[in-house]
């Protein structure tokens, strides 16, 4: 259940601790006093903490607009935060040096991003005869991340299909 926050005219003590914009404490003051502060800023008077009979209601000058927005969009991110993303990067046997730098550098990009990346080598037809070569430059091309992303042993899958699949998950340190 979500809480009612107090905006403006609904705030309805005496006086209220205010808080400036920039949460530095300006001190107590009349609640229609803060309230025209507020209005001249053209923000709003917002009650943060309701206070007790001892302690007076403390306010603050703010864009509850803003707050509100800043808020649903860290809620809805925070929700997908714990579903893993993954990105899958593909590369044959007769892949030239250049086009494997580029796939690293976009690898990299998702690392940074905190992607999990599906990283494999296909093999197909006549290659699939290179298997043990195509495992070693696969391994070697894993050693560019070295310090960037963690893995476990490439695994082999495939053999009498047309194709032979050799793939790891690199996950980000």
């Amino acid at each position: 259940m979500e809480q009612s926050v107090k905006l403006n005219e609904q705030i309805r003590y005496p006086k209220v601790r205010l808080v400036l914009t920039d949460n530095k404490m300006f001190g107590e003051v009349p609640v229609h006093v803060a309230l025209s502060m507020a209005r001249e800023q053209g923000l709003d008077l917002v009650e943060v903490n309701s206070g007790s009979p001892e302690n007076l209601p403390v306010c603050k000058i703010l864009d509850y607009g803003k707050q509100k927005y800043h808020e649903e969009k860290n809620k809805r991110k925070n929700a997908h935060a714990g579903n893993i993303v993954f990105k899958e990067i593909w590369f044959k046997f007769t892949t030239q040096e250049h086009d494997l730098v580029v796939k690293h550098a976009k690898i990299l990009e998702f690392l940074k991003k905190k992607y999990h990346v599906k990283y494999g080598m296909e093999l197909i037809g006549r290659l699939k005869e290179h298997v043990e070569e195509a495992k070693d430059i696969f391994i070697k091309t894993l050693e560019t991340f070295n310090g960037i992303a963690s893995w476990q042993e490439p695994t082999v899958s495939g053999g009498e299909s047309r194709t032979v699949t050799i793939m790891t998950v690199l996950e980000p340190v």
